[in-house]
Formats: structure tokens, sequence, C-alpha cells
């Protein structure tokens, strides 16, 4: 279906399941809560989120998707975030976080729902 999904009225209503796939870590955090609420909009009592992006460890390590994350900001304005700088987004857009499962290459599945 064309669209953007910062036009509130492209993403189908009255699905039990919505999913992100590698894309809120294209965005500032300002626009990636534009999208978020935008689908908690589109979202049923009991529909659930689920976010696939890549998860950043804490901490100042070295781990190879932080040097993706240099190149999300560089070349998109983007991010790569934390597991705590998604749970926060979400929060953000008033949705509450459920299960957080860590994924094959450093990708996490995050879990969420409406909060109200």
């Amino acid at each position: 279906m064309p669209g953007s999904f910062f036009d509130d009225d492209v993403i189908p209503r009255g699905a039990d399941l919505l999913i992100l796939s590698r894309v809120l870590h294209d965005w500032d955090d300002d626009k990636a809560l534009a999208i978020l609420r935008n689908v908690r909009a589109a979202m049923d009592a009991g529909a659930r989120l689920l976010v696939l992006e890549r998860l950043i460890p804490p901490g100042d390590d070295f781990h190879f998707g932080k040097l993706f994350d240099l190149v999300m900001l560089v070349v998109l304005g983007g991010r790569d975030r934390t597991r705590d700088e998604y749970h926060a987004l979400l929060q953000r857009a008033e949705l509450r976080v459920g299960r957080t499962l860590g994924l094959p290459g450093g990708m996490g599945a995050i879990e969420s729902v409406r909060s109200d």
C-alpha cells in the first residue's frame, strides 16, 4: 500500500499485529516518535506492535553495530539505539513495552501494546 507512515491515515487499522522492521533507525527521535504515534493511533485495544531493530549494547566497548550508528547519523540523520533507548521511545509514544528478545546478528524484537 503506497503512502507515508508520517500520514496517520496510511497505517492499516484493525490489525492484531503491526510490525516495524528496520524502520525507526532511519529517523531521529522526533520523527521516530511521530511514526510510533501514528502506529499507536491505528492500534485497537489488544493489538501488538513488534519493532525489529539492531540493538546497540550499552557502554563504551567496541561493537560493530556502533559503526552502523555513525553511518545512520551521517547518511540519514537517524540512529541505532540501545534496548533502553527504544523502550523510552515507545513509552513516549504511549506504548507499554512487553517482551524484548535478542535475535541473531545483534537484532532485537521489542513487543509493545497501547498503554491505555
